[in-house]
């Protein structure tokens, strides 16, 4: 009986650990898509970005959701339009918050 026990505990660890590592690697995949998805909006933006590291990623993250989720969900789109419609989704959050000054004339 304690060698049931002592292999269910070691097995909910192993599964605990499993998951716990499972999200730590989205996550850290998340925040590199983020970046790169947010520095490619803020390349594409005109005037001068004025969204620092962490709001690029939030807005990479953000968009990169949103479009993935209608691009693939709603218009069935491949895998190139679907990376188009997320840097437009990340570029339009820049723009929401406030990221994007014109360049004086």
């Amino acid at each position: 009986m304690e060698l049931v026990v002592g292999l269910g505990i070691v097995l909910l660890v192993l599964v605990l650990a499993h998951w716990l590592l499972h999200a730590v690697m989205s996550l850290a995949w998340a925040v590199i898509v983020g970046l790169a998805i947010g520095s490619v909006a803020k390349l594409v933006l005109p005037g001068q970005g004025q969204v620092g590291m962490v709001r690029t990623i939030l807005a990479g993250v953000g968009g990169s959701t949103i479009g993935s989720v209608v691009g693939h969900r709603f218009l069935h789109v491949g895998f190139l339009k679907c990376l188009i419609l997320e840097v437009i989704c990340a570029a339009v959050l820049i723009v929401a918050m406030g990221g994007i000054k014109r360049l004086p004339r």
